[in-house]
């Protein structure tokens, strides 16, 4: 998958995070936002060439503490505390700011 392709996937599950907030299901609404912030960790991760990224690629699969681990390496190396602190959050949100997605197309 190409990084546009990438992105599609993740503006995607934004509109209908936010589609399912409009209609009043909180619950779906932060399944879908929690994608979209996982999306965006592993795309980073990628982009980056961190270490999570790589053990990922010889295990075959993200699991929930290498993104942990992705999150806090990305939040460092960016000097983005918002990364980490989104990727604490997202198991329970039913809100994501546009500015984090937004902030990883610069």
């Amino acid at each position: 998958m190409t990084v546009r392709e990438d992105l599609q996937v993740i503006d995607e599950f934004l509109a209908e995070g936010k589609g399912y907030l409009a209609k009043g299901n909180p619950v779906q609404a932060s399944k879908e936002l929690y994608k979209a912030v996982e999306e965006c960790i592993r795309l980073l991760a990628e982009k980056e060439k961190l270490p999570e990224y790589g053990k990922a690629g010889r295990e075959g699969r993200w699991w929930s503490r290498l993104l942990l681990r992705a999150a806090r390496n990305l939040a460092q190396r960016k000097s983005e505390e918002k990364i980490f602190v989104t990727w604490t959050l997202s198991p329970s949100m039913n809100f994501i700011s546009g500015d984090f997605i937004k902030s990883f197309r610069r």
